[in-house]
């Protein structure tokens, strides 16, 4: 039977995506790139995230543990992971 697992099942890894000048986070970029360097960190304490970003170089900035953080670089006009990323489905 193939279902959409729920959040408390284990997973691989939580993925963000993190803010840049080109979301709806604009007005307030500095503000919300630090609740998420602040929510990937805490993650990071318990499992990989991986932070999907506009520039890797930039993004890892803002961060001073890498421990089990994963960056890749992609373009996109979202931060919301639900509405513009892959689902999992597990079978």
């Amino acid at each position: 039977m193939r279902y959409f697992p729920s959040e408390f099942e284990p997973q691989s890894f939580v993925q963000l995506i993190f803010p840049h000048p080109q979301s709806d986070w604009a007005p307030y970029l500095e503000e919300a790139r630090a609740v998420f360097v602040n929510i990937a960190s805490a993650v990071a304490q318990y499992q990989p995230c991986l932070i999907i970003c506009d520039d890797v170089d930039i993004v890892k900035t803002y961060f001073k543990d890498h421990t089990d953080l994963i960056y890749v670089s992609y373009q996109n006009d979202d931060t919301c992971a639900r509405d513009c990323s892959a689902l999992s489905v597990n079978d």
